[in-house]
């Protein structure tokens, strides 16, 4: 069984709602402390634009979002949490609001997360999140 114990799951929805608090406040150094400082890490939005492979590439990104004064929060829905030694993933569903070069927008938001267990704390070490598509036909 994959379910992530208590003081995991515990520990990856705080992560969550931590990335949410420092996104609102545009606190960027603390927004990316939560990405694993690691050559593997990886961030994947939902623009065409929007793959940063590496921590460095991770760094370019957050050097944007401080450019162009975006902030963003989430209002979660759904969560789930699983978890295998020091490693946790994570599905998420809310109302994804930002704000980038002054208009601000709510939309429909699902993410997942790839955390790795470092020294004792949880690190993002996958982030993808996108809008989810709705199909005419379904």
């Amino acid at each position: 069984m994959l379910a992530a114990p208590p003081e995991v799951e515990a520990a990856i929805l705080a992560l969550l709602d931590r990335m949410s608090a420092t996104m609102a406040a545009g606190n960027f150094d603390a927004q990316r402390a939560q990405f694993a400082d690691d050559p593997d890490v990886a961030m994947i939005g939902s623009a065409d634009i929007e793959v940063y492979l590496g921590a460095s590439e991770v760094d370019r990104y957050y050097e944007m979002v401080r450019e162009h004064a975006a902030t963003a929060s989430f209002a979660w829905g759904e969560r789930r949490v699983w978890a295998s030694g020091d490693l946790a993933w994570a599905y998420a569903d809310a109302a994804f609001t930002y704000t980038f070069d002054g208009v601000q927008q709510t939309l429909p938001y699902r993410m997942t997360l790839v955390c790795r267990r470092e020294a004792g704390d949880w690190r993002i070490v996958l982030y993808h999140g996108s809008e989810p598509a709705t199909f005419e036909n379904a």
